[in-house]
């Protein structure tokens, strides 16, 4: 990504938009889109966002029974 730079031993910053499935109040199925921000570390990544991600807990799920 531009700007990234493992060099520069400066935490990096990336925001994002997440989809999201939703029903809409007419019954249909459709995408909506929710900020997340990563900030990436030397020897981790924090990611923070307004609710739960589906997508981390598979991640954690399959992790912990592969």
């Amino acid at each position: 990504m531009e700007g990234l730079n493992p060099a520069d031993q400066v935490p990096g910053l990336i925001v994002l938009r997440y989809p999201v499935e939703t029903t809409s109040e007419t019954g249909f199925d459709q995408y909506n889109t929710v900020p997340m921000t990563m900030i990436l570390l030397n020897d981790r990544v924090i990611t923070i966002t307004h609710d739960p991600l589906q997508a981390f807990d598979d991640l954690a799920q399959q992790l912990a029974f592969p």
